[in-house]
Order: structure tokens, then C-alpha cells, then sequence
């Protein structure tokens, strides 16, 4: 699949990302931090809402207020948590269910 990549800001230029380098997407602050494969961070003042309308939903899911990922990336999964490029995400009641469901459609 080729899905149109994202511009994301980086220091006083944009960068064109590529949507499936981004491996998950967390809140701090006011800000939401982008994380790439290539291991750059883009702290962008779009809401989380508004970049989850941008990605393509069979690649990416909400598992927290505050968190996105991209379902490909991800390394183990448990009721909690889920690893991705050795970080552990939070994963809430909520979206528990859906996560694990999703996740086995992929393998």
C-alpha cells in the first residue's frame, strides 16, 4: 500500500515522513511527540485526534488517551502494555480488547 506521507516539523524546517516510519505518537504537554523508525522526534502542536484522521486506520490504533502506534511495529503485546522498538506504551482498559483483537488479525 502507498499512503501519502506527512509533513512534520522539525526545528524551523518540514520534513516529509513517511506514515509507516512512524512507530507511535504520545502526548507531553501540550505537544504530541512523533517517534520514527530512523529514531527522530517531532514535537508537533497538532492534536492526536487530527494526526489519527491523517494515518491509515488498518495501520494504526489509539491505545491510550494519549498514545497511537502503529500496529506493525509493535514487538509483544500483554495486557498492559505493548513494546515497540524496546519502549513499553501503556495500553488502557478501554482499548484492550480491540488492541488484542486487531493485533492477532495481523499475524
Amino acid at each position: 500500500m502507498n499512503f501519502e506521507p506527512l509533513m512534520l516539523k522539525m526545528g524551523r524546517a518540514y520534513e516529509k515522513v513517511p506514515v509507516l516510519n512512524i512507530l507511535y505518537i504520545i502526548c507531553v504537554s501540550r505537544l504530541r511527540k512523533v517517534v520514527t523508525i530512523d529514531n527522530k522526534v517531532y514535537l508537533i502542536n497538532t492534536s492526536l485526534e487530527e494526526l489519527r484522521s491523517k494515518l491509515p486506520d488498518a495501520e494504526f490504533m489509539k491505545i491510550h488517551k494519549s498514545s497511537l502506534i502503529c500496529l506493525r511495529h509493535v514487538s509483544s503485546l500483554n495486557s498492559e502494555t505493548v513494546i515497540i522498538a524496546g519502549r513499553p506504551l501503556k495500553v488502557s482498559r478501554s482499548y484492550k480488547a480491540e488492541l488484542h483483537r486487531r493485533f492477532n488479525k495481523l499475524r
